[in-house]
């Protein structure tokens, strides 16, 4: 909160002023705050044991060098699966907007974490599906990759099932 008071009256020079009761206006300025990437670099030293001489160590918490973190995984995930964007366009945003290159590799990478990671979940949605009174479907076809496929979509009164399936 930034208070706006005068200190000098324009129209008389003076400084004292009363404070009239519920006089205060309020306006507001909504603004997104910088979005930058912040690191974490873990560091590992490899020691000697004094007693057996033997080289001891503490695993990292991440598999390679550089990993992108949950959070960039849940905007990659957002941008693709919400949006439709494409992992080029996602590479471009993460570069133009949050100052981060990335490849479309790591993109890959990570929406097929995501669906590794989502699959007890499809599966249930597809048991739900099976055990409704009423299932709808329909089939449309799509190309993915130059390659003719068929989006289908399974439905009941409560979800939705969306399966692509190569020509």
């Amino acid at each position: 909160i930034i208070s706006l008071n005068p200190n000098i009256c324009p129209y008389c020079g003076c400084e004292h002023f009363i404070e009239k009761p519920s006089s205060i206006k309020k306006r507001q300025l909504v603004d997104i705050a910088q979005i930058k990437p912040y690191v974490v670099e873990y560091q590992r030293k490899d020691l000697i044991c004094t007693n057996c001489k033997r080289k001891n160590k503490v695993d990292f918490p991440i598999k390679g060098n550089v990993e992108l973190g949950e959070n960039a995984e849940k905007l990659i995930a957002y941008f693709n699966v919400q949006h439709h964007v494409s992992y080029e366009r996602i590479v471009q945003i993460f570069e133009d907007v949050l100052g981060l290159k990335i490849a479309k590799g790591s993109v890959d990478g990570k929406l097929k974490s995501i669906f590794s990671k989502s699959k007890q979940k499809y599966d249930e949605i597809l048991n739900q599906i099976k055990a409704g009174k009423i299932i709808g479907s329909d089939e449309t076809g799509m190309r993915i990759n130059k390659i003719n496929s068929y989006l289908w979509t399974f439905q009941n009164e409560d979800c939705s099932y969306f399966t692509s399936v190569k020509n």
